[in-house]
């Protein structure tokens, strides 16, 4: 759960840091370890002169056009409504059992993802 929580503290701050204009703080994620709260303080500490920007930045870094659309499409696919589809694929996994016999069939479980009768586990049947 650790990492999950700085993923996602990450992302949101390269959102929040992206979406306000203030993208000189993307660059300040690689200047070593430390905490996103952080990064506005040294942002003032790197304008001030007492300490320096990052001497490596990956690829997707420097290219703030990229990484600004990349994060658009992951904002338009978190807020998509996936009612449709799913009903789409359940229709598709019913016509399958009915035809083929098998009981495999997809639906939501109880953490929300798409699992099979089984729990998501691999089902085979002896024939």
């Amino acid at each position: 759960m650790c990492y999950l929580d700085g993923l996602l503290r990450v992302t949101n701050f390269l959102r929040i840091a992206l979406t306000k204009g203030k993208s000189q703080l993307v660059r300040l994620l690689f200047v070593g370890k430390l905490a996103v709260e952080d990064i506005p303080l040294f942002d003032r500490l790197v304008r001030e002169g007492v300490a320096n920007e990052p001497a490596y930045l990956p690829a997707w870094a420097q290219d703030l056009s990229y990484l600004t659309a990349f994060m658009s499409y992951t904002v338009f696919f978190g807020r998509s409504d996936l009612t449709a589809e799913q009903r789409r694929l359940d229709d598709q996994v019913a016509r399958a059992e009915s035809r083929f016999g098998v009981e495999a069939s997809v639906g939501r479980g109880e953490t929300g993802w798409l699992t099979g009768r089984d729990g998501g586990r691999e089902h085979r049947e002896e024939r």
